[in-house]
This record gives C-alpha cells, structure tokens and sequence, in this order.
C-alpha cells in the first residue's frame, strides 16, 4: 500500500469561549438531530425546535446545552457558530455542513443527511460491540475458571498424589508445576501482562507507527480485515455522499473524509487520496492508486463521475458495504459463541484429565 505517513489533522474552527464542559451523549445528538429535521421540515421555526428538544430532555447539562444554543440565536449568531461553541458535541463535518445549509437554505434537508449520517455510524457501532461482547465474555470466563481450578483445584490434587509415591503422567506434571509457577510467580506474572497491554493500548492510542502497524497487521486478518474493510469503506463513501449532496466541494469532503474511518491504514489512504485530486486526478484513479480500496468501489466512483451522479453513486456503495458489514457479523456472531464455548470446554476438561489420569491409573492397579 502506497500510503503517506502524515499526522492526521482537522479542519480548525472558530469557537465561542464558553460552554465547553457542556456536550451531548452521541444518543441525544442523534435525537437532537433526527427531530430538528423532523420539525424543520414541518415548518416550525429553528428556536422553538430547539426548545421543543430542550424541554424533553433529564440531563441538567443537555439542557443547559441547548439554553446556550437558543441565547446565541437570539443574539444574531447563526447555527453554526452557536455550534462552534461544542466541538466535543459538534465536529467540524457537523459545523460545516449546517452552515452550508444556512447559506443555501436547505438546513432541513441538512439535518435530514447528517441524522441518516449519524444513524449509519451508530448501527455500526452496536453491531461491533455486539460481535465483541460474547467472545470477550467467555474470554474472560475461561481465564477465571482456569485460574481458579490452578490455584486451587490442583494444589489440593497434588497433595493427594505426593501420597502415592508414584511417577505421575507427563500431562499431570506439567500440570502441576504451571500451577506451582503461578502460585509463585502469579502477581509478577498478572503485573507484567498488565503493563504488556497497558504499554500496547498507549502505543496504539498514541504512537502512530505502532498504531499504523496494528491496524495493518488487523486488516490482514481472516474474517476481522474484512469486517474493518467494510466498515470503513462504508463510512468515507457515506461521509462523502453527505457532503457532497450538502453541496461542499470535492477536496472539502475528501478532508471531512479522513477522520470518517477508524482504521489508521484507510485514513491515511483517503489523505492519499485528496492530494492526487488536488493534483489534477480524478477520483476513482486515486483511490485505484493506494491499493486500499476493491475494485468494485472505485468502479462504482468511476460510473458516478462519468454519469455526473458522484453523490448519488456514493450513497448506494456505502450502502452495498454498510449491507456486506451486517451480512459478515450476522455470520460471525453464531460461529464464535460455539468455537469460544468448545474453547472453555477443551481446556477446563484437559485440566480435569490431568488431575484424574493419576487417579484412573492408581485405581486400574489395584484392580
């Protein structure tokens, strides 16, 4: 993959100095905007939408939140810059878009595309952690029965067998003795696994070779690459089919575009991406270029730009892979709880096995 290595930047916004320990949940952003666009399109005039949100809402802060948004409005500011005043609630794609909408007047079919926008992402959002939950769930079971049978099942077997005077099975020994370990080197031994996975999580979260190299190194996976694969290209063709029909030029999506993946690979690929546009080539050409993207993408980019229906073609592409993505984990979510629970079965019955091989074979004696 032809990618550059290039901090990831985002566009810089004017915001008000107030306000900014307030925010929303993703939930009531998503509520805020789906029932803007509703009432905007009603007819009702954008502060009483806002006070209609604000008046069913529990959270002190959501409501003050929203309080601040209506004293900008009344003051003359427009939207987007009462908006710019919570950039942890609204990013630059949502800002940008909403004033676009302003100067157009089209702002409720702008909160039409960023609630469809906003729902997409949450939907991908439960299915991952739904395809994680189970397996993390039994992982985590099948660390604690083992650690629990070999700090205290298997002492109280070797205690039985150092009474038989006799020479145990390879399986029993190693057993025991992976027990003995833990029972000795345990704390060092959970210390530096933590500090293993803490020291990881930081180089992901923070270092962007690491981070690059782990995300390359998931892409590469089986059946998990793939899912990642879909999941991202579902969300820079969403992104850009958003910010397109909103009207933004190409190279002003594009940039909106790159914090749209979670993967760092595609990220970079989609900055790849704006500089070859910006350098006078056409969009499925660069996308071809960094390898990143299948061919099935960049033919559908390729009718959309030759058609004049870029938007247009970008809504059904995103749409063909956020349906590849629940298709892929409505597969994966029956097939791991099986493998995970076969998983826990074999090692709790091998432990078992190990500790009663002795036993089977003192008992085959004396008959």
């Amino acid at each position: 993959m032809h990618i550059l290595h290039q901090p990831n930047e985002s566009p810089k916004t004017k915001t008000l100095p107030y306000h900014r320990q307030l925010r929303l949940s993703r939930d009531e952003l998503l509520q805020l905007t789906q029932q803007t666009a509703t009432l905007l399109q009603a007819g009702m005039a954008l502060p009483l939408a806002l006070r209609v949100f604000r008046d069913g809402q529990r959270r002190s802060s959501a409501k003050s939140l929203l309080t601040a948004l209506e004293l900008e409005l009344s003051r003359g500011q427009s939207l987007s810059t009462a908006l710019s005043a919570f950039p942890k609630t609204f990013d630059s794609l949502f800002q940008r878009l909403v004033a676009v909408g302003e100067s157009s007047g089209t702002l409720e079919q702008t909160f039409q595309h960023l609630a469809e926008l906003l729902q997409r992402q949450k939907l991908l959002r439960q299915k991952t952690r739904q395809a994680l939950i189970q397996p993390t769930a039994i992982l985590v079971v099948a660390c604690a029965v083992t650690t629990l049978l070999l700090l205290q099942v298997v002492p109280e077997f070797q205690q039985l067998f150092n009474q038989f005077g006799r020479d145990l099975p390879k399986l029993t020994l190693s057993v025991i003795n992976f027990s003995n370990g833990l029972q000795t080197h345990g704390l060092g031994v959970a210390t530096l696994l933590a500090s293993v996975f803490l020291t990881a999580q930081y180089g992901v979260r923070q270092h962007q070779p690491t981070r690059l190299f782990a995300h390359t190194l998931l892409l590469r996976l089986p059946v998990l690459g793939q899912l990642v694969t879909h999941r991202c290209i579902a969300s820079i063709a969403r992104t850009l089919a958003t910010s397109l029909s909103a009207g933004l030029p190409i190279m002003e999506a594009l940039d909106f575009a790159r914090s749209a993946p979670s993967n760092l690979v595609y990220a970079q690929a989609t900055r790849v991406t704006a500089q070859a546009v910006q350098r006078g080539s056409n969009l499925h050409s660069a996308l071809y270029t960094t390898r990143c993207f299948p061919n099935l993408f960049v033919q559908m980019i390729t009718v959309g730009e030759q058609s004049g229906m870029l938007d247009a073609m970008l809504l059904g592409a995103a749409k063909h892979y956020e349906s590849c993505f629940d298709v892929a984990i409505d597969r994966l979510i029956p097939l791991l709880e099986p493998a995970m629970m076969v998983m826990l079965g074999g090692l709790v019955g091998i432990l078992m096995l190990a500790m009663y091989l002795p036993l089977f074979q003192m008992g085959s004696v004396l008959g």
